[in-house]
């Protein structure tokens, strides 16, 4: 792979984007890893809005956290009112793409944004190396989705605003498979993948290892992830409350 790369992992709030992702940067933790604080100026301050992972080469948005002794992630989300604007993210973008930096970024809220979509990666940020993840419901699975929201806020889900966007979120994902094959065809290196949320929890991190060239550390990661299988029942609200 020629040139910086960038993993976008998109879905509907409660899909199990952040679990996902905080489980493989909690394996590369555990493998050695070390993390640092990634900094950048953004109007005139100095913020800090990621980590960076020497051996990826790799910057990831968001922030880990603990709450009722259980350690997690959360995405972009999490850095949003730090970078104040789309443009900033989109500046900052082009900036880390130009050092030759690799990207993670995970989050509802630029699941719907042309911005994040093969055409404006490549030819406005710099990437054309594009790992697309999304996880989603099944337009009957309302009930399993109110019920795993509740599962992690303690609070039912009686409205349906994110649900509703489940149609914008598709087209959105329409107009992305066909920009990757632009994309492709001029020389690019655009993977997007479809996944219910239920799909196995090792996934997201199996593709990035696959993306990557690290292959051969898939069935580790495998194991690391049958270990901490219970994570997420740890993650519900009724043991963060504890």
């Amino acid at each position: 792979m020629t040139g910086p790369a960038i993993v976008l992992v998109k879905g509907i709030s409660g899909s199990g984007k952040s679990t996902r992702v905080y489980l493989f940067l909690s394996w590369l933790e555990s493998i050695g890893e070390k993390f640092i604080p990634y900094t950048a100026v953004i109007d005139g301050k100095q913020k800090e809005i990621g980590i960076y992972c020497e051996s990826f080469n790799l910057i990831a948005f968001g922030k880990f956290y603990e709450k009722g002794g259980i350690k997690r992630w959360q995405g972009l989300d999490s850095v949003t009112g730090k970078l104040g604007s789309a443009n900033n993210l989109c500046a900052l973008l082009r900036d880390i793409s130009s050092q030759g930096i690799n990207v993670l970024m995970e989050g509802s809220g630029m699941t719907a944004s042309w911005r994040y979509r093969p055409h404006y990666l490549s030819q406005n940020l710099g990437f054309s190396n594009i790992l697309h993840l999304r996880y989603c419901y099944e337009p009957d699975q309302l009930d399993v989705y109110q019920g795993r929201i509740e599962l992690r806020s303690g609070k039912p889900n009686s409205g349906q605003a994110m649900w509703g966007k489940r149609h914008t979120f598709e087209n959105d994902w329409q107009v992305a498979e066909k920009e990757a094959v632009d994309v492709n065809a001029a020389g690019g290196n655009v993977v997007i993948l479809y996944h219910p949320y239920d799909s196995s929890i090792e996934d997201c991190g199996e593709h990035i290892l696959d993306y990557f060239g690290f292959r051969e550390y898939c069935e580790n990661f495998r194991e690391y992830c049958e270990k901490n299988k219970d994570y997420i029942e740890k993650n519900s609200f009724e043991n963060l409350k504890k």
